[in-house]
């Protein structure tokens, strides 16, 4: 299980006006404030983790497809969270000093525990490289959510102080990062310090 992760969360019970059109097969909910921009629908209770396909949201209604009224959900803006790494140095692993030198980052890994998608972007230099990581399209199975555990390695390539390493994740799944690390090299040649 998770916490569905949406900002401005209301669950069925804090609507009113749920009401079914079979003309149309869509659900009708008053949500207890305007709708601006997007939003997810999301069960809860004994069937958690499934998203409803949202059709329209203005104003103070949100209309959902098919036949919701008897289900229990949860209703809200995608939550959108960001995690940047800080500058990485090599230490010596005896001392715990800094190195000097030039230290060229290869690749990067993250290990996640019970996560939903979510995006590494590498920035060198000013340019973007996007990979998606975490649980991604076709690795669950329909009707659960995509929540899993696991490890994600993403090249790097440039030299630690040209790099800028960010994880971001949009939408109520969580983004349960555990810990991360890096693989590079140490090349004292040249460098004035040493």
């Amino acid at each position: 299980t998770f916490v569905t992760s949406l900002d401005r969360r209301v669950a069925d019970t804090d609507c009113s006006g749920i009401s079914y059109d079979a003309i149309s097969d869509t659900t009708s909910v008053t949500v207890p404030y305007t709708v601006v921009g997007e939003v997810e629908a999301w069960t809860r209770g004994a069937d958690a983790g499934e998203q409803l396909i949202v059709v329209s949201a203005t104003g103070t209604t949100v209309v959902l497809e098919g036949d919701q009224s008897s289900t229990d959900f949860w209703i809200g803006v995608p939550y959108e969270s960001f995690y940047t790494f800080s500058l990485q140095f090599p230490r010596n692993p005896r001392t715990g000093t800094l190195l000097n030198g030039f230290y060229y980052l290869n690749k990067g890994y993250i290990n996640y525990n019970k996560s939903g998608p979510f995006m590494v972007t590498v920035t060198v230099n000013g340019v973007d490289y996007e990979e998606l990581a975490g649980p991604k399209i076709g690795s669950y199975v329909i009707g659960e959510p995509p929540v899993e555990s696991g490890t994600v390695e993403f090249s790097i390539l440039a030299e630690n102080y040209d790099v800028e390493i960010q994880v971001s994740s949009r939408g109520a799944l969580p983004m349960a990062l555990v810990t991360a690390g890096f693989k590079g090299r140490l090349d004292l040649r040249g460098y004035a310090g040493s």
